[in-house]
């Protein structure tokens, strides 16, 4: 299968070892990409479990940072024609992978695309529990103009990172956000982390979306991203690094807005 997925993790071996698992048991023939900021006995448990996993399209990598610093730290790694990301707790349907590619391949229109995708719950079993779902609503736009787009996620903010990307389109995107030793450039993780990447990438990308399964995702209750959003919402006034790094996501964009007309709408 003609496809990556990223999969940047820390200290979650369990977690990681069920979504592997998953995929042998799937027959999953893409490549993965595993991306450890663990400690270094964390590391090495999961070296040891990949050598007893025996799956040569898995690689390991050892790099200590945030999970887009990490993402950016394997790109110019990866050789296959498409590519997606994904946390250490998310399941892609390998049947909806094969779809996914299929009308990639059949659409050169089509920059990247989305399916149907829920979030649920492993029960103490560590079975999913279908019990406890709700749909999972990804951001898509297949207006014509990057502007269109960013001003849709701007009005109603989904994130648009769970997707099926063309990988010369998803360098782009990478080559946009500063690595680890550039995190001082934009340095509130909040926006390095999710919302610079968001705005690439519906900046590069007409996303289409599809009703066919692509995606569980095992949300924890208590998630970084969901904290940084509320306490930056609860700011009365920006701090200088959050100010710092709205005004390098703006900078970010500005040189990729064609016209003066296109910056005034952002």
């Amino acid at each position: 299968m003609n496809i990556t997925i990223l999969i940047p993790t820390r200290n979650r071996f369990d977690e990681l070892k069920k979504l592997l698992i998953y995929y042998k048991n799937q027959n999953f023939t893409g490549n993965i990409f595993l991306i450890d900021s663990s400690r270094i006995n964390i590391f090495e448990k999961t070296k040891n479990f990949l050598k007893k996993l025996k799956n040569k399209r898995i690689k390991h990598f050892r790099f200590v940072g945030r999970p887009f610093e990490c993402t950016k730290f394997v790109t110019n790694r990866i050789v296959t024609k498409y590519v997606c990301w994904s946390g250490d707790d998310d399941y892609y349907i390998v049947n909806g992978i094969k779809k996914s590619i299929n009308i990639l391949e059949k659409n050169q229109n089509i920059d990247a695309l989305n399916g149907l995708s829920i979030v649920a719950n492993f029960s103490k079993q560590n079975n999913l529990n279908f019990n406890n779902y709700s749909i999972y609503d990804n951001f898509y736009s297949s207006k014509t103009k990057s502007i269109e787009r960013l001003v849709s996620i701007l009005n109603n903010y989904k994130v648009p990172i769970f997707s099926i990307f063309r990988s010369k389109i998803f360098f782009k995107i990478m080559k946009c956000i500063p690595g680890r030793s550039q995190r001082n450039l934009c340095p509130t993780r909040i926006i390095h982390d999710e919302y610079l990447e968001s705005l690439l990438i519906v900046n590069f990308n007409k996303i289409y979306n599809y009703n066919f399964p692509l995606l569980i995702r095992t949300v924890p209750k208590k998630k970084y991203a969901k904290l940084s959003i509320e306490n930056l919402k609860k700011q009365n006034q920006l701090n200088f690094d959050q100010k710092k790094s709205v005004l390098f996501l703006e900078k970010t964009i500005f040189k990729l807005l064609k016209n003066n007309k296109n910056k005034k709408n952002f």
